[in-house]
């Protein structure tokens, strides 16, 4: 997986996200989440770091730090995960690039950029959907 493509996502979005799990760290913009390996502990210094945001622009990123709160399965594997079917196409929507996902609930579509950081995976990849999502009454 590639950092450099995460960083652009996050810079993008101007939103960065450092979510902790039992399973490890993962970085996000607020709509995508990845995991991240071999990092010392991020915090908002390191990631400003890492990322070479100088601290003029620092006050325009968001820098969110939280810890799992049971919603969505951070795991690798669940045993009630669906393989999605994908055509190798995309569709050109103001300016986006979309991938078309079919779904047990129709078609998904999913921003290429989001895609990105996988794509230097030796193996390839696969989209599964997750059946198992939690939703806990706002309090």
């Amino acid at each position: 997986m590639k950092i450099k493509q995460i960083e652009a996502i996050c810079k993008q979005a101007k939103r960065i996200e450092v979510i902790e799990t039992q399973e490890g760290q993962w970085l996000s913009d607020g709509y995508a989440a990845y995991p991240v390996y071999n990092l010392p502990i991020l915090t908002q210094e390191i990631i400003f770091a890492m990322f070479d945001v100088p601290a003029e622009k620092r006050d325009k990123i968001s820098f969110f730090q939280r810890n799992e709160d049971g919603r969505y399965n951070y795991k690798d594997d669940d045993p009630n995960e669906l393989c999605t079917h994908q055509e190798h196409l995309y569709i050109l929507k103001e300016g986006r690039l979309l991938l078309p996902l079919y779904t047990s609930n129709g078609v998904s579509f999913i921003d290429r950029k989001y895609i990105r950081p996988f794509e230097n995976e030796e193996n390839g990849y696969d989209f599964f959907e997750r059946t198992t999502l939690t939703v806990k009454p706002i309090s």
